[in-house]
């Protein structure tokens, strides 16, 4: 009902990007009339990490100069000029005219971005802080050259106001799509740097990612599979208490003692184990859960000389170590050790300190990396 209150071409864009479904495609299709309706030289929308200034999402449209230079302008613009604080010092989720900001100021807050394209082009800007949370910038800058008449403050403000809202919902999906591609790559080389068969499993026990000895497990291990982007196990009730385990992984980040699982799940001489999965990086991007296996038929016989030349690790630690090997929990080896499970994790909590490992997986991994002698 709004829409067809303001104009019926404003409509029509805005209609653009709804269906945009942040497709290349669609952007263009947006932008390209978003340019054309307001008679721009250059727009800009674009999503900025606060910590660092860089430009996390991106997306322009011009009808006079090359995009792919401009953006290597835009990326000056940020680092090197004080256009990025310009825009943040006017108030959020509207356009401001900066020539009508600069007119008032003795000194030239964006003199690089003037200087750089005036003459010949740039004429008139206009900017908008769409969107600001505790990570993220949603900014927008739209241009006008020699050329092309000013914005009117008045009446090109209304239209322009309007779009915010749209523009504002379709990044956020935007960057949560990017993220969520990001977190894919991350994973994908995460795995790679094991030697055990592993896997990345998402906060919704989606599989991710799994590294080449994980499909060579499951490739000669009848009880293992993928299926549906998940582990199938031997039996309906062994599937769901590897998913109830994920599940238990996700819900608490302190399930683990020294960072061991409190529960394996055998399948066949197979040992499979959770950890968490926490990618931080100014904030929480990613959760999820590991799944590594851990053959307990596993015969390979760790040196404790080596292990005590390379991490000075004491007879016990050295023997701790060859039963987590096997995939043996604390309180299995405690059983075998004859000694208290307090004891057990304290020798576990020795040996995470002097070989720097901070969880069960890293360790495995660097002990099967070991020579045998």
């Amino acid at each position: 009902m709004l829409l067809n209150l303001i104009n019926p071409k404003i409509s029509q864009i805005v209609s653009k990007l709804i269906q945009s479904d942040n497709q290349t495609q669609g952007w263009t299709a947006f932008i390209d009339a978003f340019v054309s309706h307001f008679n721009l030289q250059m727009l800009h929308i674009m999503i900025i990490k606060k910590s660092s200034l860089n430009i996390l999402f991106h997306v322009s449209g011009s009808n006079t100069i090359d995009n792919r230079a401009h953006l290597n302008d835009l990326h000056s613009y940020i680092h090197q000029d004080d256009f990025v604080q310009t825009i943040l010092s006017q108030p959020k989720h509207q356009f401001y005219f900066l020539n009508e900001t600069l007119s008032s100021q003795t000194h030239n807050p964006t003199s690089l971005y003037f200087n750089n394209n005036q003459p010949p082009l740039l004429k008139d800007i206009a900017c908008a802080n769409m969107y600001e949370d505790d990570a993220h910038l949603f900014l927008m800058s739209i241009e006008r050259n020699i050329n092309q008449p000013s914005f009117d403050p008045i009446n090109d403000s209304v239209e322009l106001n309007f779009f915010i809202p749209f523009i504002t919902s379709t990044l956020k999906q935007a960057l949560k799509k990017q993220e969520r591609t990001q977190d894919r790559e991350r994973s994908r080389a995460l795995v790679e740097m094991f030697r055990l068969p592993i896997a990345v499993f998402t906060e919704h026990g989606e599989l991710w990612a799994h590294n080449q000895a994980m499909q060579v497990l499951i490739s000669e291990n009848k009880y293992i599979d993928i299926t549906n982007k998940t582990l199938q196990l031997s039996s309906p009730d062994k599937t769901k208490l590897l998913q109830q385990e994920i599940n238990n992984v996700l819900a608490l980040s302190n399930i683990q003692d020294y960072g061991f699982s409190s529960k394996m799940i055998c399948i066949e001489g197979i040992r499979l184990a959770c950890t968490p999965l926490l990618h931080v990086d100014d904030e929480l991007s990613f959760s999820g859960a590991l799944v590594y296996a851990i053959d307990s038929t596993f015969q390979k016989t760790l040196n404790p000389a080596i292990l005590n030349n390379l991490f000075s690790l004491t007879k016990k630690e050295s023997e701790t170590c060859i039963h987590l090997m096997k995939g043996l929990i604390p309180k299995e080896i405690s059983k075998i050790r004859d000694v208290s499970e307090h004891t057990v994790r304290g020798n576990i909590k020795e040996i995470y300190k002097k070989t720097k490992c901070n969880n069960q997986i890293s360790l495995m991994n660097l002990l099967c990396s070991l020579p045998s002698n």
